[in-house]
């Protein structure tokens, strides 16, 4: 790989003012690309409320550590964390509704963060065990747990059951108070990526090629805005719950427990089951229909149509770097490629139902089968795809184009890079 030092005069004695160079450097790409991948991953982090039982030491390294695990996450999987923002954000609207009925009798306050707040595990029932409580009762509190972390469909079944006699009693001040987001990291990730929007269209203006790299950022950028708007009433970094024992003094039943259950989430890194006292970040939770019905609530359609969303958005934006300078003509015909197959795989399923339906019902088996395999494949060539992306977007920093080191006179606004 051949190596270029550009060489500037120096200006002479007296000069009052010395404008950049007209040239960027390869470092100043990457660095500035690689500051708004950390930027936006790590601003982007809405976790859920961690288990309380640790001690400060190891609690400090536990939330710096399931920041990273998020992070990685984010980056190699945001059309996820898109789909489960919208998951969020529709779980949290259909149940304010509810919710906000019974506040309204409680007499306390309820609104759209309350509900987020309740999905990120921040309000725990305690039931009272006490010496002279009867035998049955403790033991039934022993097995169930007498601490019950509730997100907000099962607060709705609860609350609804009357095992909650009322809602917890924080307002919404008490819950912004737990928030602890850091506006100053918001904006300095909002500063550079409006640095890069207005970088790029410049450079089209003036007919100076970006770098792949810039374009793959410019996804990740549009993806995390669009997660960030969905979870904009939703609390960051909260790290403790707000704890009630507003219950009724009869234990819940079985039948109860199971309809609260029934009523939880669903985790999508992990199905070894739900550790105790926290839900776990990255849940998918229930959209409570007009009826009131648990049963026919559905957890998949926002989170899926969310998937689809990041997937159109990032792979449609990763087509602008269609006409850029490759290694190789084969490069180039597979990044589009790959960006295209990414933008249309979300439309797939709609396709599916009308091939399933040209089937005779003596092949239904046989198509449920083929739909499975055509499903394992496309799940197959959707992670080359993206992984090609990834990959490819660091390999062109060794074969950009002449045009790609022209700087434009956004070098000279304050930036990281």
């Amino acid at each position: 790989m051949h190596t270029f030092q550009p060489n500037c005069t120096l200006p002479p004695a007296h000069t009052g003012f010395v404008k950049g160079p007209n040239v960027r450097s390869s470092l100043e790409i990457v660095w500035s690309c690689l500051s708004l991948l950390f930027l936006c991953t790590w601003s982007i982090q809405h976790l859920n409320v961690p288990a309380q039982a640790r001690p400060s030491l190891k609690r400090q390294a536990y939330f710096f550590q399931r920041k990273i695990a998020g992070m990685l996450f984010t980056l190699f999987a945001p059309e996820l964390v898109l789909g489960v923002a919208l998951n969020e954000l529709a779980s949290a609207w259909s149940c304010t509704k509810y919710l906000k009925e019974f506040a309204e009798e409680d007499d306390v306050e309820w609104t759209l963060t309350h509900s987020f707040f309740a999905n990120m595990g921040g309000f725990a029932i305690r039931f009272p065990v006490q010496e002279e409580t009867p035998d049955d009762t403790y033991n039934h509190y022993a097995l169930a747990g007498n601490i019950w972390v509730l997100n907000a469909p099962q607060l709705v079944e609860a609350r609804n059951s009357g095992i909650l006699k009322s809602l917890p009693a924080a307002t919404e001040d008490e819950i912004a108070d737990k928030n602890k987001g850091d506006a100053m990291v918001k904006l300095i990730a909002l500063v550079q990526v409006s640095w890069l929007i207005v970088e790029l269209i410049e450079r089209k203006i003036h007919s100076k090629p970006p770098a792949q790299l810039e374009i793959m950022v410019l996804a990740y950028c549009a993806t995390s805005l669009v997660t960030y708007l969905l979870l904009f009433r939703k609390p960051q970094d909260a790290r403790t719950p707000v704890y009630t024992s507003d219950v009724r003094q009869e234990p819940p039943t079985t039948d109860e427990i199971v309809k609260i259950a029934e009523a939880g989430p669903r985790y999508v890194m992990s199905n070894s089951g739900r550790p105790g006292f926290v839900i776990p970040s990255f849940s998918i939770h229930s959209v409570l229909g007009p009826k009131f019905d648990f049963q026919n609530t559905s957890r998949e359609t926002p989170f899926v149509a969310g998937i689809a969303l990041g997937s159109v958005l990032f792979g449609c934006l990763h087509l602008i770097a269609w006409d850029l300078t490759f290694p190789h003509e084969g490069e180039r015909i597979v990044w589009i490629t790959s960006a295209a197959f990414t933008t249309a795989l979300p439309f797939v399923p709609m396709i599916l139902p009308v091939i399933n339906w040209a089937f005779s019902r003596d092949m239904q088996i046989e198509s449920r089968i083929s739909a499975k395999i055509l499903g394992g494949f496309l799940g197959l060539a959707y992670m080359f795809a993206r992984l090609y992306l990834l990959v490819e977007a660091f390999r062109t920093l060794a074969f950009l184009s002449p045009g790609v080191y022209s700087a434009t006179w956004t070098s000279d606004v304050p930036h990281i890079g």
